[in-house]
């Protein structure tokens, strides 16, 4: 998978090639789609405003969480 997403990364362009790889992109696609039936519309609205950075190229931060 480190493959997969080095290469996607470089050409912008995703291809999964080997079985192996596929079989766990299949289970990370499940795990997402588990997850987004239980998320709330303000943890969508988070994750989709760190996707938007993530293909703009921006570094990674980790999330943090407001104080109660």
């Amino acid at each position: 998978m480190t493959e997969v997403y080095d290469k996607g990364r470089a050409r912008k362009k995703w291809i999964v090639t080997s079985q192996a790889a596929f079989a766990m992109l299949e289970k990370i696609v499940c795990l997402y789609d588990c997850q987004v039936h239980a998320a709330t519309l303000g943890e969508l609205e988070g994750v989709n405003a760190r996707l938007a950075r993530f293909k703009s190229g921006e570094p990674y931060r980790s999330v943090q969480k407001r104080g109660a």
